[in-house]
């Protein structure tokens, strides 16, 4: 099997996708996903690109400095567990998410199988608020945590969901 090939400026430059339009925006990021899926040679197409979007809809930093790097994750927004009770449900009708659903459906209009990644909750609770708190929740406060990690389980069920609903 051969490298995996990535999202690359000359990758971009073939999908006829800009950056950081790849990753903000439905026209591109469907353009992006069917050129990365030609270059490996793929049976299907996957988004999102990255392990950032759940985080960011629920106020995590997210950069887009490079093309190489796509999205990364800033300094953590939350410092103790207890800010993280009051965790927004994913608002799946704007910003990054509803591109990326978007995106789906048009990979889907053109007979495209898309692969939709979830982040999992603990990647998804390290960039809010790093590895510190989540370990010193489930030793000192393990309910909190867990409640914590199924409103996070329950805000997944409904984006994958939505995913499935947008092909």
């Amino acid at each position: 099997a051969g490298v995996m090939q990535r999202i690359t400026p000359a990758l971009l430059e073939r999908a006829g996708a800009g950056f950081p339009a790849a990753y903000l925006e439905a026209d591109a990021m469907a353009k992006t996903a069917l050129a990365l899926k030609e270059a490996n040679n793929a049976c299907f197409c996957s988004l999102p690109f990255c392990h950032t979007l759940e985080a960011e809809a629920t106020g995590g930093e997210i950069r887009l400095d490079a093309v190489e790097t796509g999205p990364a994750f800033g300094a953590p927004i939350y410092r103790k567990l207890e800010e993280l009770a009051d965790l927004p449900e994913l608002d799946l009708t704007s910003g990054r998410i509803a591109q990326t659903l978007e995106a789906c459906s048009l990979l889907r209009q053109q007979n495209e199988h898309v692969l939709f990644s979830l982040t999992g909750p603990v990647t998804w609770l390290n960039i809010l608020c790093g590895t510190g708190p989540i370990f010193k929740g489930l030793r000192k406060n393990p309910e909190e945590l867990f409640g914590i990690l199924e409103h996070l389980r329950a805000q997944l069920l409904r984006l994958a969901k939505a995913a499935v609903e947008a092909g």
